[in-house]
């Protein structure tokens, strides 16, 4: 009996041991609601996207400036009927759209690769290792996480938008209108900068060295981002 009077004695006492210790965890996490993701008054889902802090970022007359100044440089960016994906096809919503349709979604592409290029940094020299679709694929990444979703860039306004910025080093584009390396980095380099004040005063800048022989837009795979909020 006193054996079981004792073992009595030492559950009561754990017992009372692990009720305090359950007492002092702290409380389980709840479940993130959008209201819990309001960022200065506004949803993470409608917040206005940003350039990288620090960028000085063109008015959206500057924008259009710019791009129609980068377009008749390169007269192959002005394929307005092409939007033209990677694989070549046509966006079957676009097909059949009206010029100022196409016109005006080829500079909301724009628009979006300008500042997502903004996130990247800026090497000297094209960096032959990437082709352009590896640049389209980390620029919708970005686009995603600040929650832009299921954003297709084409060829011809992402290309406008790189070379727009001034400070991107690019080799000439091919008759698909894209050029084969353009010089960035994600983690070495110089930050981006107003390099596109230049542009806007004095033209795009000349594409750099030869062009090397990464495969054309037939060869490469489509790439579309479908995460975000």
């Amino acid at each position: 009996m006193d054996e079981i009077a004792t073992l009595r004695s030492e559950v009561e006492a754990l017992t009372t041991k692990l009720a305090a210790l359950e007492a002092r965890l702290p409380p389980p996490a709840k479940p993130v609601t959008v209201a819990d993701l309001a960022i200065v008054g506004q949803t993470y889902a409608n917040r206005p996207l940003q350039p990288c802090p620090g960028f000085i970022m063109p008015t959206d007359k500057e924008l259009t400036v710019l791009c129609l100044r980068v377009r008749k440089h390169w007269p192959v960016l002005n394929n307005l009927n092409g939007l033209i994906d990677p694989n070549g096809a046509i966006n079957s919503e676009l097909a059949n759209a009206t010029g100022d349709i196409r016109a005006a979604e080829y500079l909301r592409q724009m628009r979006l690769a300008f500042i997502g290029l903004t996130y990247f940094k800026r090497t000297p020299d094209p960096d032959h290792r990437r082709y352009i679709t590896h640049w389209i694929e980390e620029t919708q990444i970005v686009l995603a996480d600040m929650g832009k979703r299921c954003e297709e860039l084409r060829f011809a306004p992402f290309v406008c938008a790189a070379i727009m910025h001034g400070d991107i080093a690019y080799t000439a584009l091919n008759l698909d209108g894209q050029p084969l390396s353009l010089g960035l980095s994600k983690d070495v380099g110089a930050e981006a900068k107003d390099a596109w004040k230049r542009v806007l005063d004095r033209g795009p800048a000349d594409p750099v060295g030869r062009v090397n022989h990464a495969p054309s837009r037939h060869d490469q795979i489509p790439v579309r981002i479908t995460q975000g909020v």
